[in-house]
């Protein structure tokens, strides 16, 4: 049930993508990620997945103003429909109400209902006190340790091709 003080819906107007990204760049600059996101960035993070789905691009509001959300795309696999690349952010001043997880029971009920949905594979991190991994472990995921995440530099790799 949600709480009173906010509410979850889908996107309501585009224009609230410039206040989001604002808070996400806020919020992931100051996280022990120490990513350096722009608000210029985030918002084309935010228009990336709002046109590829937008009915999977979830906001959480309090009265008129948004303060959070959820999204992700849909990738056919050998075992069904996954969640995949899932970013999803409550500002600083409004996490710890259990916004969070309004925002993943919304977006979770949409991606199974209208998509077909059956797992959510997704990257995170733990802080000093192992958040949010230990609140993900808590609702029933599984690390699966085999799994290494990688990333690297096109231009250096394709020159180690060379």
């Amino acid at each position: 049930m949600q709480n009173t003080e906010y509410k979850i819906e889908n996107l309501r107007d585009k224009k609230d993508l410039e206040i989001l990204a604002t808070e996400y760049s806020n919020l992931y600059n100051n996280s022990v990620l120490q990513e350096k996101w722009t608000p210029e960035l985030a918002k084309q993070l935010f228009e990336y997945f709002y046109d590829l789905n937008s009915r999977l691009f979830c906001v959480a509001y309090c009265e008129d103003r948004p303060i959070g959300a959820i999204m992700s795309v849909i990738k056919p696999w050998w075992d069904g429909m996954h969640l995949e690349d899932t970013e999803i952010f409550v500002a600083k001043n409004y996490q710890r109400k259990g916004i969070g997880t309004d925002l993943y029971k919304y977006h979770y009920k949409i991606a199974v209902e209208e998509f077909g949905v059956t797992i959510m594979e997704a990257h995170t991190y733990a802080d000093e006190n192992g958040y949010p991994l230990n609140w993900y472990k808590k609702l029933g995921f599984e690390v699966i340790e085999d799994w290494k995440v990688i990333n690297g530099n096109i231009k250096d790799i394709l020159e180690r091709m060379e």
